[in-house]
């Protein structure tokens, strides 16, 4: 391990020690309601075989010596989708619905109360409000209230999911070897993005101004695509969405924003990148995990993946995990590689238990 990044290891593991410390100081006001294992359930679920989409795409050649000679071998070049990102959208850092992780969810949470101390500015309600009172002297209750309808403020976080490691997550290293599917790329439970620490550019949109898709109409959209149903824009990334009155929309349209900054790189946030494919709204498979897991993934605004309106949150906490394409020739231990060659396509075809059963399933946890 290279002076580098074992500093950098040592900095990130302090920054999240500090997180965890806060967390654990303010847990009297943990409001989660889901874990790790109803994160597992969904995942591993019969009906979710088709966002696997595995592939034989090719083979891989090796060169292993041994006390006989050298020898060849060969093993598959395999393409497939895994949820290796979970993103939680919330409006206070209370209502982090996963359990394990709420009480780093809770450390980000104080040190956005302490820049709102020192800024003079606070989030509340949805809405981004300055400390003091002067703007509501100054504007009619009614006015209040558009704005209040027009304009929402949500936190977002991203998580390795629970299994990340078990396959060889990035920093453990320790997983064990799936027959068929490639090494993962993020770690279990590791926070990647925490609004509540991203304060800066996620509070202020005047961060993201030099981006193109920022002025760009169309270019960067959560939308169908004969643009007849916009949930919002992409860009800027931060934590504001106006004229959207569809709390579940805006709050998917935050969980493409939190999970664009953390797949890519050089961005004006504090994040840590998650290694892999980058974030496209166009082609993610996302996958609702709170309030109720859907049994199908898609990307937000084809396919909807939203609660319906008989499971809504109170509180407007939601939670999705982001299957990413992973590509890799499965591994051959102590073997060196030569080359590969591509080949067609081979893909398993899943069929769902119970075809009607999933469109009920379909119906009862998504939203177009």
């Amino acid at each position: 391990m290279s002076r580098v990044h074992r500093s950098f290891s040592r900095a990130s593991g302090g920054a999240l020690r500090g997180l965890l410390l806060l967390g654990v100081l303010a847990s009297g006001s943990v409001n989660a309601q889901m874990n790790s294992a109803t994160i597992t359930a969904a995942t591993i679920n019969p009906f979710m075989l088709p966002c696997f989409n595995h592939c034989v795409i090719g083979i891989c050649f090796w060169l292993r010596i041994t006390p006989l000679g050298p020898r060849i071998e060969t093993t598959l070049k395999v393409k497939h989708n895994f949820p290796d990102l979970v993103v939680t959208v919330f409006e206070h850092h209370g209502d982090q619905p996963w359990l394990e992780v709420s009480p780093i969810s809770l450390g980000a949470g104080v040190a956005a109360q302490s820049y709102g101390l020192l800024s003079g500015t606070t989030v509340q309600g949805g809405r981004h409000t300055p400390a003091n009172n002067q703007e509501q002297n100054q504007t009619t209750k009614t006015q209040q209230d558009t704005r209040r309808m027009q304009v929402r403020f949500y936190e977002a976080e991203a998580y390795g999911h629970p299994l990340a490691s078990a396959l060889g997550g990035s920093l453990g290293g320790f997983g064990v070897a799936v027959p068929g599917v490639c090494p993962i790329n993020t770690t279990s439970l590791f926070p990647y993005f925490l609004s509540g620490t991203d304060v800066l550019s996620w509070r202020n949109p005047e961060a993201e101004l030099l981006y193109p898709a920022t002025y760009i109409p169309y270019l960067r959209e959560v939308r169908n695509d004969y643009f007849t149903s916009v949930w919002g824009n992409v860009f800027p990334r931060h934590g504001f969405l106006s004229v959207q009155s569809e709390p579940r929309k805006a709050a998917a349209v935050m969980a493409q924003r939190a999970a664009d900054i953390t797949t890519s790189s050089f961005n004006p946030h504090v994040y840590i990148r998650a290694r892999g494919a980058a974030a496209n709204e166009r082609t993610d498979l996302w996958q609702n995990l709170y309030p109720v897991p859907s049994r199908g993934c898609g990307p937000f605004g084809e396919s909807g993946l939203l609660p319906s309106f008989q499971i809504n949150t109170l509180k407007d906490t939601y939670a999705w995990q982001l299957w990413r394409p992973y590509q890799c020739c499965l591994p051959n231990r102590g073997a060196v590689f030569i080359r590969e060659v591509a080949t067609p396509a081979v893909c398993l075809r899943f069929l769902v238990p119970n075809a009607a059963e999933a469109a009920n399933s379909k119906q009862l946890g998504t939203f177009k």
